[in-house]
């Protein structure tokens, strides 16, 4: 799952992190600070199990294209 990590994450932060910068918690910068640190490694961890879940992990098994083609085209 690191390598999910690594290849999506930075889209993760850019499409959450830049409207999450608007958001002001509070007046103190460290509270603003930790917590978009927690709601972005949040977004990350999720979105990237998510994706490790339904794409990476189908794909470790090296017959992953034939059960592929067989249940897409439904052929037996």
């Amino acid at each position: 799952m690191c390598y999910t990590i690594y290849l999506i994450h930075y889209q993760i932060i850019s499409v959450i992190g830049n409207p999450l910068m608007k958001i002001k918690i509070s007046s103190n910068q460290i509270i603003n600070q930790v917590f978009y640190c927690v709601i972005l490694l949040g977004s990350v961890l999720i979105f990237s199990s998510i994706f490790f879940l339904m794409i990476e992990r189908p794909c470790m098994n090296k017959d992953w294209t034939k059960k592929f083609i067989k249940n897409y085209f439904k052929i037996t």
